[in-house]
């Protein structure tokens, strides 16, 4: 037997929209330092940054003294800026209007 592990990122519009990326990691791991490495992993790769690594931490047999009201406060990354979307597509004067889709889409990955 063994424990499988499946991690999901969707980014998620400021209007509830889920967009097309999505990242997803599976893993089966029984060793608990192997499995937090890979949620560290995880957490850089859909764009989370910090310094240190995760561990767990036992606060009752803990010397440090550790005090909760010194957390800072979570916030989520700001989306880094889309790149500009170029309007300057090729015409074709003699192109009848027919021929010309009534839809564009486009993908930014």
């Amino acid at each position: 037997m063994f424990n499988k592990f499946t991690l999901i990122h969707e980014e998620v519009d400021y209007d509830g929209t889920v967009t097309q990326n999505k990242t997803t990691v599976e893993f089966n791991q029984d060793n608990v330092d192997q499995i937090l490495e890979k949620m560290e992993s995880f957490l850089k790769a859909v764009g989370f940054h910090f310094d240190g690594m995760i561990d767990i931490v036992n606060h009752e047999n803990s010397d440090d003294n550790f005090d909760e009201s010194n957390e800072e406060d979570f916030t989520w990354p700001e989306p880094p800026p889309l790149p500009p979307i170029s309007t300057n597509f090729p015409f074709d004067n003699n192109m009848a209007s027919s021929s010309l889709p009534d839809t564009v889409t486009v993908t930014v990955k």
